[in-house]
């Protein structure tokens, strides 16, 4: 367990067995409840549980998470998207603003591979009708 500070200089909890493995690349776009927060609970190891969560984001809105191979910042409605867009998951935040999603680390990312990911939220409080998630940067065990 280790803390490790977000935009707003807030030291956060965050659980991951290796802290050399997922590294917060900070950024984001503030919407109407601040700049969403992306977080890994977990351990990065085949087959371990990890849960990617998102806080401080517009309850129940339509929200992408956007995992790509490659960091490549690129400006996109107002602020800047970060992980190249290799797979983008169409989600939902919840009724209080958070979106949690658990699962495995997958045995087919091959080992010292990077995976960026970051969370845009539908949200009338943001630039060109959008917030984002800071990135976080996973190296594959």
């Amino acid at each position: 367990m280790c803390l490790i500070g977000n935009d707003e200089g807030e030291e956060v909890l965050g659980w991951f067995e290796d802290d050399a493995a997922v590294v917060d690349l900070h950024g984001g776009l503030a919407g109407a409840f601040g700049t969403p927060r992306l977080d890994l609970w977990g351990t990065v190891a085949v087959d371990q549980p990890v849960d990617v969560l998102a806080s401080r984001t517009l309850p129940s809105a339509p929200a992408f998470l956007v995992l790509g191979r490659a960091t490549t910042p690129q400006p996109v409605f107002g602020g800047v998207l970060v992980p190249t867009p290799d797979v983008v998951l169409p989600l939902a935040t919840d009724a209080g603003g958070m979106l949690d999603i658990g699962g495995t680390w997958p045995v087919t990312v091959p080992p010292g591979a990077q995976v960026g990911l970051q969370l845009w939220v539908a949200d009338a409080g943001g630039p060109a009708g959008f917030s984002a998630s800071n990135t976080l940067l996973i190296t594959s065990p």
